[in-house]
Formats: C-alpha cells, sequence, structure tokens
C-alpha cells in the first residue's frame, strides 16, 4: 500500500488537495516522512490522482481488514485516544491521528505535535515520547 494512503486514512485534517500535492511535488531538503505528516485527508491513488479519504473508502479499500466501521468508532471516541481523554479541547480537535500513528504505531497514541497533550500526562506508558528522532516536541520554543 502506498504510505500516503495509509496515513489518509488515519487522519482528518481538512488541507486543500491542491495545497496537498504542492507539498508533496516540493523540491528541497523536505524529507519523506516530513511529507506523510502533511499529506493529512487526501492520498494518491495508483494512478496517480489525489483522492479524499470517501473516495477511497468508497473505491473499496481494505487497509484495515475489513475493519473500517470499527476505526471510525475508535477514532469517534475521543475519549479513547491516550492523553487527548484528559484534555478539555479533545470534542474539537482531537489531535493528528497520522502524526501518532507515524511516531508510535498507533493511531489512538498521542499526538507527539500537541503542546497541551505534553503539559497534560509526561510519560505514557513508558513511551518518553516527547524526544522522538531526537528532538523535542514538549514546547514550540525547544
Amino acid at each position: 500500500m502506498n504510505p500516503v494512503t495509509m496515513f489518509s486514512l488515519i487522519s482528518t485534517n481538512p488541507l486543500s488537495k491542491r495545497a496537498i500535492k504542492k507539498l508533496l511535488e516540493k523540491d528541497g531538503e523536505t524529507t519523506k516522512l516530513d511529507k506523510l505528516l502533511r499529506a493529512y485527508a487526501y492520498g494518491k491513488d495508483v494512478d496517480g490522482e489525489f483522492k479524499t479519504l470517501r473516495r477511497l473508502i468508497d473505491a473499496g479499500l481494505k487497509v484495515f481488514g475489513g475493519r473500517e466501521d470499527e476505526l471510525k468508532e475508535k477514532l469517534r471516541d475521543k475519549d479513547r485516544i491516550e492523553v487527548c481523554g484528559k484534555c478539555r479541547y479533545r470534542y474539537v480537535c482531537g489531535g493528528c491521528r497520522a502524526r501518532a500513528y507515524a511516531y508510535f504505531k498507533d493511531y489512538l497514541a498521542p499526538d507527539p505535535g500537541c503542546v497541551v497533550a505534553a503539559q497534560l500526562g509526561g510519560d505514557w506508558n513508558g513511551r518518553s515520547c516527547w524526544r522522538v528522532f531526537g528532538r523535542c516536541h514538549c514546547s514550540p520554543y525547544d
């Protein structure tokens, strides 16, 4: 499966198709991971076309072995998301599930880019998650 498609299926950031396309085609020092983390709500299909999450699912993409309804239910229940369940903003935010998956291989893990989550819980189940790839994510000023 195309990794961009995988991230598309677990995130809900409403960036436009044009912005996603520009980010993925941008030349420079941007890493593939960085591009994937920015490719939130859209994915490229095998023909190179950008499609929305809904169209990918409608096309019969069965990423989670036919468990799409189970996945959607888990993502709707913001209280199940680690650390986010304690946050007062959880019903308007929910964190970035793509970034959580990219860092921890768990779409219900805390969003490593969230400053509020970093202040709420510290070390979640031994993750010591705010020092990932040698960079601190506890504060935008670190």
